[in-house]
């Protein structure tokens, strides 16, 4: 695929220092909440040949959970970085938010990734044109969940922030992305 997209983000309690994988670029800037969690995102462009296991590392709070996830966007544009960013944004309620964003080109998915530091259910974003993509939690020990809502445009509308709901009260971080493309993006 190279025309895809691969996104990693990960999330652990407590606060912790997140070692880039390597091959990937940061999306955003790693983001602590307070010293509940710490949340990360990275991406690279799928080459179609990759294969095997990935490692991630983390110095600092190492006896809390420490959780994955990776996602690959496909139809994204294929030279240059193929998005622009909002965000991060994060705090501890029952509620989380995308960032506000307006995309730099038409044609482009609109994405809201969460990780969570608990494996309650995240609501999809309400008030706009979101669709949940996938919901993945784990409850061994220590929880973490994580989702992606998105959405297609065709033009450089801007999108408001939008808010989803969370099972209970729990440390959330988000970033949203514009994904561009040449066709509509879909995800697999």
């Amino acid at each position: 695929w190279s025309d895809g997209v691969r996104g990693r983000c990960k999330c652990n309690d407590g606060s912790a220092d997140h070692q880039q994988p390597s091959g990937f670029a940061a999306i955003v800037t790693q983001t602590t909440q307070s010293t509940n969690a710490t949340a990360s995102w990275w991406w690279k462009r799928a080459a179609g040949t990759a294969s095997g296991t990935l490692s991630c590392t983390r110095s600092g709070s190492t006896g809390a959970g420490f959780w994955g996830v990776m996602s690959c966007w496909r139809g994204a544009c294929e030279t240059g970085t193929p998005f622009n960013t909002a965000g991060p944004t994060s705090g501890r309620t029952n509620s989380f938010s995308s960032s506000a964003i307006t995309p730099t080109n038409n044609y482009c998915r609109v994405i809201c990734l969460c990780n969570l530091e608990d494996n309650t259910a995240l609501g999809t974003l309400g008030g706009g044109s979101f669709a949940e993509d996938f919901e993945v939690n784990d409850n061994n020990s220590d929880d973490a969940a994580f989702s992606a809502n998105s959405f297609a445009q065709t033009t450089k509308a801007a999108e408001s922030a939008r808010a989803g709901s969370v099972g209970g009260t729990d440390s959330w971080f988000t970033v949203t992305i514009a994904l561009f493309s040449n066709t509509v993006t879909t995800v697999s």
